[in-house]
C-alpha cells in the first residue's frame, strides 16, 4: 500500500509506487496539467500555479527569441515525460529543448531516454518547493544543461564539473551524486579498455567492479597515470 503526504493543498507525495503504477498513472493522465517528477518508487504530483506558469512562459519566449535571432535550429518539446525504466526516474520539465540533437528526434513523436538522446536543456521553475530532487532527476536522465529559476534569481546549471566545484566551495550537496557520476562513466573506462586491448570482449562485474576473467584487463583497468606530486592510492 502506497504512503501519502501533502506538503500543500497543490502538492501530493506517493511512496511505494512502482513502475508499471506510474506509467499507468501518466497514461491515464493524459494531457494534464501537472508537473510530475517519479524517483525510484516516489511519486510527486504539482499543480503549477498562475506565477507559476507565468514565469514558464517567460522563460520559454527568452529562449525561443533568442535561437531565432542567431538562426539556431530548435526542437520545443514542452513538458513532455522524460523517463527511464533503467533508472527508475521520471520528470516533467517546465521546458525542455533539443538543440544539438534537434535532427535526431525532429520526427519522434515520443522521446525514448533507453534510445533517443536527452533533451539539451531543460528549464524549472521553483515556486512550490519539490519534496523530490528534480535537478538530481535531470541529471541522473543525461540532460546535460538546466536553467533554474527561484523567482529571485536565474541560474544556468551544467549539470557536471561546474557543479561539482561550486559544491567543494559551498559543501552543498552536488545534484548528481557521487555513485551515479561514478556508475555512469564506468562503461566509457570499459570501452577504452577494450579498444586498449585491440577491441577483445571485456567481463565485467558490477558489484565487485572488476574484471571477470582476464588479468591482463584488470591490471590495465587499475594503472593510472596522476600528474606529479598526486597520488592515488588503491585500498588495503
Amino acid at each position: 500500500m502506497s504512503n501519502v503526504s501533502t506538503p500543500e493543498l497543490n502538492h501530493v507525495v506517493l511512496r511505494q509506487i512502482s513502475w508499471p503504477t506510474f506509467e499507468a498513472l501518466l497514461a491515464d493522465l493524459g494531457d494534464h496539467r501537472a508537473r510530475i517528477a517519479y524517483d525510484q518508487g516516489t511519486l510527486e504530483i504539482m499543480s503549477p500555479s498562475p506565477k507559476h506558469e507565468r514565469l514558464k512562459k517567460l522563460l520559454a519566449r527568452l529562449i525561443e527569441t533568442f535561437t531565432e535571432e542567431l538562426d539556431i535550429d530548435i526542437l520545443s518539446c514542452g513538458s513532455t515525460t522524460l523517463k527511464s525504466v533503467l533508472k527508475e526516474k521520471g520528470v516533467e520539465p517546465d521546458e525542455c529543448y533539443s538543440v544539438q540533437n534537434e535532427g535526431v528526434v525532429r520526427d519522434k513523436d515520443e522521446i525514448d531516454l533507453e534510445v533517443d538522446p536527452p533533451p539539451d536543456l531543460a528549464v524549472e521553475v521553483e515556486v512550490t518547493k519539490s519534496s523530490l530532487d528534480r535537478r538530481g532527476i535531470c541529471a541522473a536522465l543525461r540532460i546535460p544543461e538546466l536553467w533554474v529559476h527561484d523567482q529571485k534569481k536565474l541560474q544556468v546549471l551544467r549539470l557536471g564539473k561546474e557543479n561539482f566545484l561550486d559544491c567543494v566551495k559551498s559543501r552543498q550537496p552536488t545534484i548528481c551524486p557521487a555513485e551515479t557520476g561514478h556508475r555512469s562513466i564506468t562503461p566509457g573506462h570499459l570501452g577504452l579498455l577494450s579498444e586498449a586491448l585491440g577491441g577483445r570482449a571485456i567481463r565485467w562485474d558490477p558489484k565487485e567492479e572488476k574484471v571477470v576473467g582476464d588479468a591482463e584487463a584488470e591490471k590495465l583497468l587499475k594503472k593510472v597515470d596522476c600528474r606529479r606530486p598526486w597520488t592515488l592510492s588503491g585500498p588495503a
